[in-house]
């Protein structure tokens, strides 16, 4: 209820929202199944745009688990239009209307641009007019279809990146993977909500990005992690050469190999023994060699 409550309606401090209707959520029922009646798509196998890792998988059905035992209804569901060409089109829309932005330095090589985007944005160039707006009228229609195909439908499952951390050098950035299922939910004007934060044995940080301090406030003490990054890149260190300690192994606390270590593995004791009580001479203890 708290992140639904998040992300509904027009937001104060944003001119853009302010012309979006309040969102109305009705309060979970109480009992062992608070969601039953809810009815949750979840999509096929066959429709994922791209190869999932068995991290990402495990955490998908952790989460039809937990759902289905909160009452929810869990179906697989197939999706009103193809992830690819959903892919293709909005790839067309993003760098025609990039290049149109910035075309007037992506070409410079002097700017500060990382090749990937630089590419990603000059593609933009070779975009007709004919195929931006037969890209424009396919957006129309899919989101027309969506809406259709939500009616009987109060929420999507599926998995939000198709693999946890892993280093640069072995990801084809020419590919933009990490958007494979989460640029769907732009492409529809849908809402979205990615947990958990940190579904890996490695452990992940979570990551907000906000303006507005009472909703950071509120997203980083309502979600289960050690470090919580607000509007930055989440994390510097080297995936599988730098561990994480803290919790869910986040970024907090000792790090592995750092100098405080082997406290996490200690249980503290102290043990106090008044030694005149047994018969003992005190002064004793305070001769010199």
């Amino acid at each position: 209820m708290l992140l639904t409550a998040l992300m509904a309606g027009p937001d104060a401090r944003d001119p853009l929202t302010h012309g979006l209707p309040a969102f109305q959520i009705q309060e979970p029922a109480t009992g062992a199944h608070p969601l039953r009646g809810i009815r949750i798509a979840l999509m096929p196998p066959s429709q994922h745009p791209i190869a999932v890792d068995a991290d990402a998988l495990s955490a998908l059905a952790d989460a039809r688990r937990v759902l289905v035992d909160l009452g929810a209804e869990v179906a697989e569901t197939p999706f009103p239009f193809d992830f690819r060409e959903m892919m293709l089109r909005n790839g067309q829309i993003i760098a025609a209307e990039a290049y149109a932005m910035h075309r007037e330095y992506i070409e410079d090589a002097a700017q500060p641009i990382g090749q990937y985007v630089r590419a990603r944005v000059l593609s933009g160039k070779g975009v007709s007019a004919a195929d931006y707006i037969a890209a424009l009228q396919a957006h129309a229609q899919a989101r027309q279809a969506w809406l259709a195909w939500m009616r009987d439908i109060d929420a999507v499952l599926t998995t939000c990146a198709p693999f946890g951390a892993r280093l640069l050098a072995d990801v084809d950035e020419a590919a933009t993977p990490l958007a494979a299922f989460t640029r769907a939910g732009n492409y529809v004007n849908a809402s979205g909500l990615a947990l958990p934060a940190g579904f890996t044995a490695g452990g992940l940080p979570l990551g907000v990005h906000s303006r507005i301090d009472e909703t950071v406030d509120r997203i980083s003490n309502g979600v289960h992690v050690g470090n919580v990054y607000v509007n930055r890149n989440q994390i510097g260190a080297v995936v599988g050469v730098q561990p994480f300690g803290g919790q869910g192994l986040s970024g907090t606390g000792p790090k592995a190999g750092g100098p405080h270590y082997l406290l996490r593995f200690a249980t503290e004791k102290t043990v106090t023994v008044n030694t005149t009580a047994a018969g003992g001479n005190a002064s004793l203890l305070t001769l010199g060699d």
